[in-house]
């Protein structure tokens, strides 16, 4: 369903309110102090049925200056923008201001109303109608209608509907397909229900028994009811204005500006990069790090501005930029935003959000804004590329990945799958939770691998390999362990590397000794054949650094196994021990110790260590009686 939500504009006591009344039936001014001052003070909602029986939901916004961050909490949600002009007055300082609220928050549809019609004659009406349309030359509105309406005598509101009826029927609506998102702008308790907060909802959809966040605080609530205009409903989805009737959270830990969504779709932040639209109308240049007030969605929020390679901005001129916020918000790329000046509080800027969790920036900045370009410009899929690329080192889950995105899971999910399969991206498995990384990365860490292996090689050249710990405190300290053995299988799987018992080695690993060395090994080994089960406990001298170095080189390649504490043995010489007390127990069911020992013509220890490595191997198990085949 496209749903729309039509918002007004325009100065104060320029019939805004009026309007909606006479053409919905209702006041949207509900305070006291509105009826006292005759004025609107904060927002107001309602709904129109048009003549298509389309029914659209209606914001009405104060034209006052000082309730100006009320308008921006109303006119955020605006589809279709009806700029309402007093025709007794014309074009107000606020009927300026709003249009370049209007403008800034990229409204696509506008409709210029021209209220007031009954207390001015037809030439002064054309007067102000030209001064309209030389005012919004080159905007939405120019060529939009211009409708004269009274609200007094209700003469033009048939031709105002049937001109909405129109534009309504060619309004993109919000999307029902991406994450839900309701900015709040009321919260309130009602008694015997609770809290409820009230909004319109600008993308996805939700229904009761929902759990859901609030924003930025991420307190968790559920769903236990909804209403659209009144109405009870079981869901609601983009475009529709609502109260939701939230249990598991108190009105005094909601505010406007808070955002209700699902888990895990955003990450507050203080931090955000954007394209800034510098106003034209400002007189002086905006300069690096100044203070300025923040309207996103319903919430206001102090900020500095940084601009990236210049000191300041003048009026007209656009520019990549980071706001520094002074409270965390939640935003989705693409999202819209208006800057005011800190004070005197007049609109001076706005733009669309680029990357709603930016990092601190370090290294090459005119790399930095090439990735702004591409947030900027690119496809979906760039995007998602890139910020794989950026959060590489962090090994992002889903989870992380998919937050401020703004895209529906299933968008996600083929964008991010057509980036394995096209080799940009390397998957790591880690039982239900992968986590995933750049091919560019993963190649960095390659070389990163390399050298650390190089080094090790260059101290400890008759080593095959070093300990797997020993890497991953190195290069993976902060990664689980079960993602990092899975890193360790991709690269064997790669012939990148092997895995000798518990030391990484490189591929296909040569180590070549020198003549000395081959006399030790040589020794060595003859020594441990010759012995059979005879041998003395640890051989080697421990004092002897290169008879040490060749020991240890024949433990890595399998030639001399440790079998127990300070007892080693030749491969050789261990499989035909093994093949004896094998076929003995195949034999006699069982062996024991003694057994073991005259078995192999040996001593009890050096029997007692064989038997518990063959334990160790499951090659046999301990009984009471004996060992027997595992």
């Amino acid at each position: 369903m496209n749903n729309v939500v039509v918002g007004t504009a325009g100065h104060i006591d320029h019939g805004k309110t009026s309007l909606i009344k006479v053409l919905t039936g209702n006041d949207t001014d509900k305070l006291k102090e509105e009826k006292l001052r005759g004025i609107s003070i904060d927002l107001g909602f309602t709904y129109l049925d048009l003549p298509s029986h389309k029914r659209v939901a209606i914001v009405d916004v104060p034209g006052h200056e000082k309730f100006i961050k009320n308008m921006l909490a109303g006119a955020s949600s605006i589809d279709l923008v009806l700029m309402v002009i007093a025709a007794d007055e014309g074009i107000m300082p606020q009927t300026r201001e709003h249009f370049e609220i209007v403008r800034l928050l990229d409204v696509k549809k506008g409709l210029i109303v021209l209220t007031k019609t009954d207390l001015v004659d037809d030439e002064w009406l054309e007067m102000v109608k030209n001064d309209i349309k030389e005012e919004f030359k080159g905007s939405i509105f120019e060529n939009s209608p211009i409708c004269p309406v009274s609200s007094k005598t209700k003469k033009g509101i048939n031709d105002l509907l049937i001109k909405m009826d129109e534009i309504v029927k060619k309004v993109n609506g919000k999307s029902a397909e991406g994450n839900f998102r309701l900015p709040i702008d009321r919260a309130f308790s009602i008694s015997g229900f609770g809290t409820v907060v009230t909004g319109t909802v600008i993308s996805g959809k939700t229904e009761i028994t929902k759990d859901v966040l609030v924003y930025p605080k991420n307190t968790e609530a559920k769903i236990r009811g909804i209403e659209v205009h009144n109405k009870k409903v079981k869901s609601v989805e983009a475009g529709e204005r609502c109260a939701i009737n939230l249990s598991n959270v108190g009105v005094d830990e909601i505010k406007r500006g808070d955002v209700l969504s699902l888990k895990g779709v955003f990450q507050p932040s203080l931090r955000i990069a954007c394209k800034l639209f510098y106003l034209e109308s400002n007189i002086k240049p905006l300069k690096k790090m100044q203070r300025l007030r923040l309207y996103h969605g319903t919430s206001e929020t102090l900020c500095r501005v940084n601009i990236f390679q210049k000191d300041e901005l003048k009026k007209g001129e656009e520019a990549y930029v980071e706001l520094l916020l002074e409270e965390p918000i939640v935003s989705e790329k693409y999202d819209r935003f208006v800057l005011r000046s800190y004070s005197p509080m007049i609109t001076v800027a706005g733009g669309i959000i680029l990357e709603p969790n930016e990092e601190k920036k370090k290294g090459d900045i005119d790399k930095y804004l090439q990735g702004l370009k591409i947030k900027e410009n690119g496809t979906i899929q760039d995007i998602l590329n890139l910020k794989i690329n950026t959060l590489s080192k962090y090994y992002p889950d889903v989870n992380r990945l998919y937050s401020n995105l703004g895209l529906d899971l299933k968008t996600f999910n083929e964008d991010l799958n057509n980036l394995i399969e096209e080799k940009y991206v390397v998957k790591i498995e880690g039982y239900n939770n992968p986590v995933y990384i750049s091919c560019d990365y993963f190649s960095r860490l390659i070389e990163k691998i390399d050298k650390v292996l190089d080094e090790f090689y260059k101290e400890n050249p008759l080593k095959l390999g070093m300990d797997k710990e020993e890497l991953k405190n190195k290069l993976f300290k902060e990664l689980k362990q079960k993602y990092y053995d899975k890193i360790l299988i991709i690269l064997i799987e790669k012939s990148i590397i092997e895995i000798n018992s518990n030391n990484i080695c490189k591929y296909n690993r040569i180590i070549k000794l020198n003549e000395n060395e081959k006399m030790i090994k040589e020794s060595i080994i003859k020594y441990y054949k010759t012995s059979k089960f005879q041998f003395k406990e640890q051989k080697n001298n421990k004092n002897d650094i290169l008879y040490t170095s060749v020991f240890n080189y024949l433990l890595d390649s399998g030639d001399i196994i440790k079998i127990g504490d300070d007892i080693f043995i030749h491969k050789e010489v261990y499989e035909i021990g093994k093949n004896q007390i094998v076929d003995f127990i195949k034999q006699n069911n069982l062996i024991t110790p003694a057994q073991c020992r005259d078995l192999l013509n040996t001593n009890r220890r050096i029997a007692v260590a064989i038997m518990e490595y063959l334990d160790y191997t499951k090659i046999t198990k301990r009984g009471i009686e004996g060992r027997s085949i595992y």
